[in-house]
């Protein structure tokens, strides 16, 4: 992998050999200045001379990619986790609040509900701002030089199509609903006017697989016909209900109503084209690569170039602690509720380790998610589970296990190593004779194996 280099002006310049860097750095004409990615920054002034970069952008829901092509080269691969958590903490924080009014303003006038700011023009829910803003800046802080040119994936979904891939023709217009009066009455249709458990005709009731409080739809797929006796039951007692296809399109929904934020910020850095998914797919199985979100940035932002053997994997995590009302009260303290600690909570750091800085233990690395105690922490792993000590039952391991590689914000970066083979099918051949399993040699295998940071 090569070593990325900064300018003495502070510029970006194009990556070097890590022969090289050491060379620079054991010379004294270059200093570290990152982890991971390993990056060094110039100590001289130097000509900055730079290649024109295409960047490749494979927008999703839950993981993005990104990769920059020069001369032919694969000089930059990240794949984005993004977070998924702001909805549930959005909704944490307006109980809190609710709980707060109740105690302290009892007698107070209900707050006026304003809502004007939710229809403005260009609007965006928090949740989906979040996640373009996490692209955003990884393609604003890359260590490159600044792109040429942007290639972005447009996402269009077939929302039919994802629920009932076999539909064709009339289908799109004779609909579930084309011979009942309601979403119930065709609930009960597809059911034969029976319940799902006992299989009786008496008493019938719709049943929300996903409650609406929870992000459920009246979709027909999320809906069971059941009788009375049976949905108490299932609500009371926890009745086991029989299993349900049920697909949600909520992936695709937040795609696609940030896209055109997306572009248009895009294009503020450089200039934006689009392709589609469609393309990519066909590309990719063309030239016999695997499909991960990295690896299709590659084929949008040049055709016919090999991804590298090892990628950035990063993973996007809340910062430091901005509650203003929690569901402990602060007893009468004058302390502020983001400094306030409570059991041994809002701990930032603890015997030099800070949350989220990069650790090794046990010949693993890891990051650490919160501490526990005065000696304890949590250590979870690159991919997201937690790090144990062997033979033990518990999470939390001993902070004088650990030795600390590098500190983070409120991203957390590792290296991810790719086994790739050299042999792709033949230019002429088609789609249909592209190798499209992991088992077929001429396929480009990927064993995703976690490695050290360098």
């Amino acid at each position: 992998m090569r070593v990325y280099v900064k300018s003495q002006q502070g510029d970006w310049l194009m990556p070097t050999h890590p022969a090289k860097a050491r060379w620079m750095l054991r010379l004294g004409k270059a200093q570290v200045i990152r982890r991971t990615p390993f990056a060094i920054q110039l100590t001289y002034a130097a000509t900055e001379h730079g290649q024109p970069v295409v960047l490749g952008i494979d927008d999703g829901n839950v993981v993005v990619g990104i990769a920059a092509v020069a001369n032919d080269e694969v000089v930059y691969q990240e794949e984005i986790h993004l977070r998924t958590d702001i909805k549930i903490k959005m909704d944490t924080r307006r109980s809190y609040r609710q709980g707060r009014r109740h105690r302290k303003t009892r007698y107070r006038t209900p707050r006026f509900d304003n809502r004007s700011a939710s229809h403005k023009k260009g609007r965006l829910p928090p949740s989906i701002r979040s996640k373009k803003g996490a692209i955003l800046r990884a393609v604003a802080q890359m260590p490159l030089p600044a792109p040429a040119l942007i290639r972005l994936e447009d996402a269009y979904f077939d929302i039919q199509a994802i629920e009932n891939p076999d539909i064709t023709g009339t289908a799109y217009q004779q609909g579930p609903l084309l011979y009942d009066k309601n979403v119930k009455s065709a609930c009960k249709t597809r059911d034969k006017h029976r319940c799902r458990v006992c299989s009786t005709e008496d008493y019938l009731q719709v049943h929300h697989l996903i409650h609406r409080t929870n992000g459920g739809s009246d979709k027909l797929s999320n809906l069971m016909t059941l009788c009375r006796d049976c949905h108490d039951d299932h609500h009371k007692n926890g009745l086991v209900l029989p299993r349900q296809k049920n697909v949600s399109f909520r992936s695709a929904a937040h795609v696609q109503q940030g896209k055109y934020y997306l572009q248009a910020q895009l294009e503020t850095l450089a200039p934006v084209q689009t392709t589609f998914g469609y393309l990519t797919a066909h590309h990719r199985k063309h030239q016999g690569i695997d499909k991960i979100h990295a690896n299709d940035a590659v084929v949008i932002a040049q055709v016919g170039v090999l991804p590298k053997s090892i990628l950035i994997k990063t993973i996007c995590l809340g910062g430091r602690k901005r509650s203003l009302h929690e569901a402990t009260p602060r007893r009468g303290r004058k302390q502020s509720n983001r400094e306030q600690k409570r059991n041994g909570k809002n701990v930032v750091s603890l015997k030099g380790f800070k949350r989220l800085d990069t650790v090794r233990f046990q010949g693993q690395v890891g990051y650490l998610s919160g501490f526990n105690g005065t000696s304890m922490a949590f250590v979870r792993g690159k991919d997201g589970r937690y790090i144990t000590s062997p033979g033990k039952s518990y999470k939390q391991v001993s902070l004088s296990t650990l030795e600390r590689l590098h500190h983070n914000q409120t991203r957390v970066r590792f290296l991810v190593k790719q086994t790739l083979t050299t042999s792709r099918p033949s230019s002429h051949a088609s789609l249909a004779d592209a190798p499209l399993r992991r088992g077929n040699p001429a396929a480009c295998l990927l064993n995703l194996n976690w490695i050290t940071p360098a």
